[in-house]
C-alpha cells in the first residue's frame, strides 16, 4: 500500500552535493517510517523543469493520500515529509495543504504569503507565529506537502490542472502568476485552508560569487596577530623573463 509521494522538481541543483545527501537522507527516513506501519513511498522526478508542467505531472501521477514537493535548491532534515504528514493527520479539522517554512533567496523573506482581495496581489508575511501552523493566504512549492483531494477538487469543480499558471487583473494592470500561487489561487477560489509550519524548516541553497570583495571581507575579521607570520614580504620579488624571439 503507497502511503504518499515524494517529488523532486527537475534543475541543476545549485549545490550539487549538498542537495542530493539531504534528498537520499529524507527518502531513506521517509521509506523506513511507512516501512513500519507497512505502507510504502512513491518517489517521482519529473523530466522537464517546466514548474508548472512538472507540478501537474506529480499531481496526475502521484499515487497514495498524499504528495510532498521540494526543489532542487533545499535542503532539510531527514525527517521533513514525516513531520509534516504528522501534523497533517492529526489536525482538527484536517489540513489539506501545508508547507514548511523557507525564506526567500534574496531579502530573505518568508515564502508564505498574505492575499489582498482588493489588490488581488500576495504579499510576504513578514512577522509570523512560531509555536505552530498558521494558515496563509498563498504557498511556496519548495516543501510543499498536499492531500491528494485537493488535486482532485480542483480538477472536478474548476475543470483547471491544479499548477497551470494564471493571470490576474489587478489595479496595476494584468499579471502572471508563478505556478505555486497559481495552485494557491485556486485553493482560496475553492475555500481551501493552506497552513505553514514554521517549526519545519527547509532551507534555501543559493551561490555566492567569491572575488577579492569577499576576501577583503574575510581578512578584516581575522586577528592581526593570527595572521602577522604569513606575509609575502620575505619572498623575493618575482623578475619579468624575457621573451625568446
Amino acid at each position: 500500500m503507497i502511503a504518499g509521494t515524494v517529488a523532486f522538481m527537475a534543475g541543476i541543483p545549485l549545490q550539487f552535493t549538498a542537495h542530493y545527501r539531504s534528498a537520499l537522507m529524507m527518502v531513506a527516513h521517509t521509506a523506513e517510517w511507512l516501512a513500519r506501519q507497512g505502507k510504502e513511498l512513491q518517489v517521482a522526478f519529473p523530466q522537464t523543469t517546466d514548474h508548472a508542467q512538472a507540478r501537474n505531472k506529480i499531481a496526475a501521477d502521484a499515487d497514495g493520500e498524499w504528495v510532498f514537493m521540494t526543489d532542487c535548491d533545499h535542503t532539510f532534515e531527514p525527517d521533513i515529509v514525516q513531520r509534516l504528514v504528522s501534523t497533517m493527520e492529526a489536525a482538527d479539522p484536517p489540513m489539506d495543504v501545508l508547507s514548511g517554512l523557507y525564506f526567500q533567496r534574496g531579502g530573505h523573506l518568508p515564502v508564505a504569503y498574505a492575499f489582498s482581495q482588493e489588490q488581488q496581489l500576495w504579499q510576504q508575511v513578514v512577522d509570523y507565529p512560531t509555536a505552530g501552523p498558521f494558515q496563509v493566504g498563498g504557498v511556496g512549492g519548495g516543501a510543499l506537502l498536499v492531500h491528494l483531494n485537493v488535486f482532485e477538487r480542483i480538477e472536478r469543480e474548476l475543470s483547471e490542472r491544479p499548477f497551470d499558471n494564471v493571470y490576474l487583473d489587478t489595479p496595476a494592470g494584468r499579471r502572471w502568476i508563478m505556478e505555486d500561487l497559481s495552485f494557491s489561487s485556486r485553493c482560496l477560489r475553492l475555500g481551501i485552508p493552506m497552513w505553514c509550519d514554521p517549526r519545519v524548516v527547509s532551507r534555501h541553497l543559493d551561490l555566492l560569487e567569491i572575488g577579492e570583495a569577499e576576501y577583503r571581507l574575510a581578512r578584516a575579521a581575522l586577528p592581526v596577530e593570527d595572521t602577522a607570520e604569513f606575509t609575502t614580504e620575505a619572498l623575493a620579488p618575482m623578475e619579468p623573463s624575457e621573451r625568446a624571439g
